[in-house]
Order: structure tokens, then sequence, then C-alpha cells
């Protein structure tokens, strides 16, 4: 033996674990090596100095028996453990599409959706509100309209007016039911429609002073028109009321033929 591979059976030799060849064969080795016989004293010596610091205790023969025949056994190498390739399902990173993420996205997108429901519901209601009051409110004035008409057409006081013609047949005629606080309305009959920019005017001739316009109109295929509640000079006392032609839209001062003229 010329190598030291049994240098680690120095500690069994000092302590009788060697037999048979093992011991044969490290004694030859000893007597050749002068290294391994150094190793062997320093090894003699430690032994002789912790065998010295300890009590001599003799091991039971069975536990001595134990002790040598696992140090005997020889040690397995380890072995080196194989490379595991990383589970790349297990350490690739999670995507966008996991149940959760999917979860939140479609949370997200429920309330977007709600709101922009909630608010074209919202917009629809505002318009719908919005007609309806329209509505309403023009309803009201029909309402504060007939109301007064009806007042007028009550009052002890109103002056009822006949306008006619005379020269045609069947008669044109107009009606006028005038309260000098309470307002006026017209009703023509038998008037023919115009035709062009022309409408028929309605003057008030008050008691003292200028006509006073009392609003334009037009009839309809069986002559008939009306005026009510046009906004006059409050209190006016009129002695006379005139039907004239004129342009479309009205003037502020009688200018063309009269129709029909009524005095009081």
């Amino acid at each position: 033996m010329n190598d030291h591979s049994q240098l680690e059976d120095l500690d069994l030799y000092l302590l009788g674990g060697l037999e048979g060849e093992e011991k044969h064969a490290l004694e030859a080795h000893l007597s050749t090596c002068s290294d391994c016989r150094r190793k062997l004293a320093e090894a003699r010596g430690l032994l002789a100095l912790v065998s010295g610091a300890a009590p001599a205790l003799a091991p039971p023969p069975r536990a001595r028996q134990r002790i040598l025949e696992s140090v005997r056994e020889p040690r397995p190498e380890p072995r080196p453990e194989p490379r595991r390739e990383p589970d790349r399902a297990a350490v690739a990173r999670p995507g966008f599409w996991t149940l959760p993420n999917l979860v939140w996205a479609f949370a997200v997108f429920a309330a977007v959706l709600g709101a922009s429901l909630l608010s074209v519901e919202n917009r629809r209601l505002a318009r719908e509100q919005g007609t309806l009051r329209s509505a309403l409110s023009e309803q009201a004035n029909q309402l504060d309209k007939t109301q007064a008409a009806l007042d007028i057409l009550s009052a002890p006081e109103t002056q009822r007016v006949r306008l006619v013609s005379g020269t045609e047949r069947p008669v044109p005629e107009g009606k006028v039911f005038y309260h000098a606080h309470r307002g006026l309305l017209f009703f023509a009959s038998n008037l023919p429609p115009l035709e062009g920019k022309r409408a028929y005017e309605l003057w008030l001739i008050p008691a003292e002073g200028q006509p006073i316009n009392a609003g334009v109109f037009q009839t309809d295929s069986r002559g008939e028109g009306n005026v009510l509640l046009p906004a006059l000079p409050p209190h006016t006392v009129a002695k006379a009321f005139a039907v004239t032609i004129e342009p479309a839209g009205g003037v502020d001062q009688p200018t063309g033929p009269k129709v029909l003229v009524g005095g009081v």
C-alpha cells in the first residue's frame, strides 16, 4: 500500500475495531509509511488524553459490538440530487385571465354599464318631464283663457255688438263681447278667406283717441275666424268696433277697406 486511503481507519485500529485483512493491510502500510506512523502516534496520544479525562467505564459487550459494526459499515457516498427543472406552470407569472381578475373585470363592466344606462334613463326622464311640463303649462294657459272667456260672457256689464256688411249674401258678420276690465272676445262668420299676403284686422274705436289694434286673424273655408283676449289698454271705453283688410301681420292704424263695422 503506497497511498494514505486508510488514514480514516487509524481510529478503528486503535480502538481494536479492525480485524482480519483490514488490520493486516493497515499494519503493512504503517511499516513502510512514516507519515501514517506519525498520524498513528498523534491519534494514540489524543486517545490517551481522552481516556485519561473520562472515567473508566467498560461499555456493555453488546453495545460495543453495535458501535464497531456501525463504524465498519461503508459510508455511502452522498448522491447528488438530480436537478429538477422548475415547473413552468407553477412558477410562471399568472396572466390576466384568472378567475379573480375576470370576476373583477365583470364587476367593473357591470358598474360602468349600469351607470351608462342610468344616465340615459335620467336624460329620457328629464326630456319627458320637460315635455309634460310644457304641456301642462299650455293646458293651464288654455284653461285660464277659457275661464277668462266665460267670465266675459257671463258678466252683466259685457257689451254685445253685432257687426254686419249688408252688401253680400250670406251676410258676413262679427260678434264682439267686450268688458273694459276683463277683455275682448270676437267671432267672425261668413267672411271669405283672403288670398296673398293679406289678413283681417280688428279695431277697437275708443271714446277718445285713435283706433286701437285688437288683433289680426284669418278665416277658414267656412268663413269663420276669431280673436280671443287680445292685449288692450286696460279700462278703455269703446264706442265702436271695425274689421279691415290689411297686410299680413297687421298695421298700427287702419289703411284698408272696412268689411265689418259696429257701434256700441
